[in-house]
């Protein structure tokens, strides 16, 4: 009786166990580790901030001119796009920053790419028509994690892609 009772409890914790491991699995399914509570909006913010960037237009997923605003910046099938955030100077100058998150991870090689052209074409554009602004371009940078990508044109691009990684390195220890 006594063993009975004994197999009987570790059945019983084997299978919570196993609850409770099917549980936390179907609670972090949807989610890329490291990617629970990333806000594009507020960590384009805080990229811009520690770039120093100049006075710069913005628009976000849920403007009047949100896939407009996208198309200028990738080619990407709009409906792919969970959040995003463009910001772009006002004056023309090759100063541009945007952070997206896309609805699935395994569009990420097909946007990165849309990204790097997007610098190609905007290095010629400043080749023909403000020279000043072609090293800033030439520097620009596409930095991925999961599903949320940055495409960053600045003078401090090395500030603002520390802030888009670190904001992973910290979200994956919540």
């Amino acid at each position: 009786m006594a063993k009975e009772n004994k197999m009987r409890k570790m059945i019983c914790s084997a299978a919570a166990l196993w609850m409770a491991v099917i549980m936390m699995l179907s609670l972090t399914a949807c989610d890329t580790p490291g990617e629970k509570s990333i806000d594009v909006y507020a960590l384009a913010d805080e990229m811009a901030a520690a770039a120093e960037l100049p006075e710069m237009l913005t628009i976000n997923k849920g403007d009047s001119n949100e896939e407009k605003g996208f198309a200028a910046i990738s080619d990407l099938d709009y409906a792919k796009v969970a959040a995003f955030r463009l910001m772009y100077a006002s004056n023309g100058s090759a100063y541009e920053l945007a952070v997206i998150k896309l609805t699935d991870a395994s569009d990420m090689k097909k946007l990165e790419e849309s990204l790097k052209e997007h610098i190609e074409k905007r290095v010629k554009q400043y080749r023909q028509y403000n020279a000043e602004e072609v090293p800033r371009a030439e520097g620009a940078a596409v930095v991925t994690n999961g599903a949320y990508a940055a495409l960053i044109m600045c003078d401090d691009t090395a500030s603002a892609k520390a802030v888009f990684e670190r904001a992973f390195i910290l979200s994956a220890g919540e």
